[in-house]
């Protein structure tokens, strides 16, 4: 009996008559044996803050470059669970709760508009400027229990290795749905109604924008430094009802968002310090209004030289000391 062996190979044995003087040829294959592996798959139940009852989800900023959000850091609060937008309710709804009762944040500091109480057009952030932003639904007394949902927008800051990013967006008229149809009486008879289909105002909007960040002294001081101004130009040329005369106006929008800011990793008495110092500035600026393109607006308004201008300028500073691993002093 012959027995044939190699590592990884199955046993084979085959009996063999032998005679004297016999040359025995024995050509045999041996069969890969089975290989055996074993693989331990874990899973961590979910935490669960049983202290609160409030449901939060936090978005990185990450998420925002990936999926389509817009502009503004607040863009994709419509994909979290409970939320969406009602144009009924005016605007975002959470829970049920209109847009009056949430509140908007950005590093703690409140920016909800004090009439409407919806996020104010200077304080739509861009995205870029996050770290991540965090939507608190059924909020607790940190943001005075609101209704509806307490959205706070986390800046960024900068690290110990350079680092920034550059982009632009692009908006042309041609990109956009047609207008919807409006119903109107029929110029020849007032007895039937038809539908007119408003043209596409031509327009465009272009908003460019970079952020970098680095380390002053590394791992004590950083910065972080961006901007991303917004234009916007939007014509139209309207026949007027009152007087049969046509004309053409145009509406020019400009909106900027400069973020500078400066954290600081000390230490005092041995114990650590924190700091930082932000500077943000976003004054928006219109020039110019458009009639209704049904052209029942007055002709004796200047169109042209009607405008406004919404500055804003914002300082957002914190402190906080840990005299012991217990206690800790902020401001």
């Amino acid at each position: 009996i012959l027995r044939f062996n190699k590592e990884n190979m199955n046993i084979l044995q085959k009996e063999v008559n032998v005679s004297a003087g016999s040359n025995i040829v024995l050509n045999t294959v041996l069969e890969i044996s089975g290989v055996t592996q074993t693989i331990t798959v874990e899973e961590k139940a979910p935490e669960i803050d049983t202290g609160s009852s409030s449901i939060d989800v936090t978005i990185k900023s990450d998420e925002q470059q990936k999926l389509p959000s817009g502009a503004s850091f607040v863009g994709l609060l419509t994909k979290a669970p409970g939320i969406r937008s009602e144009p009924v309710g005016g605007g975002i709804m959470s829970d049920g709760a209109s847009r009056a009762e949430n509140d908007f944040y950005v590093n703690g500091v409140k920016m909800s508009d004090t009439e409407s109480g919806s996020l104010r057009v200077t304080a739509a952030f861009p995205h870029e400027f996050m770290e991540e932003t965090q939507v608190q639904r059924s909020s607790d007394a940190r943001f005075g229990g609101s209704l509806g949902s307490a959205v706070n927008g986390i800046l960024k800051r900068g690290e110990n290795e350079f680092h920034g990013q550059i982009w632009s967006y692009v908006n042309h008229n041609g990109l956009n749905a047609s207008p919807n149809q409006v119903l109107q009486l029929s110029l020849l008879d007032d007895n039937i109604a038809e539908y007119r289909q408003i043209k596409k105002d031509p327009s465009y909007a272009v908003a460019p924008g970079y952020i970098m960040g680095s380390s002053i002294v590394k791992n004590k001081i950083y910065f972080l430094s961006g901007s991303r101004p917004s234009f916007g130009l939007t014509e139209r040329s309207v026949t007027f009802l009152k007087n049969n005369l046509p004309g053409n106006f145009s509406s020019r929008t400009r909106q900027d968002f400069t973020l500078n800011k400066v954290d600081l990793d000390l230490s005092f008495l041995g114990r650590p310090l924190q700091m930082y110092f932000a500077h943000v500035y976003s004054p928006l600026r219109v020039r110019g209004f458009l009639p209704s393109q049904e052209g029942n607006s007055s002709p004796d308004t200047l169109w042209q030289q009607r405008g406004y201008r919404v500055p804003a300028s914002l300082v957002l500073w914190k402190g906080a000391y840990f005299p012991t691993d217990k206690l800790s002093v902020s401001a």
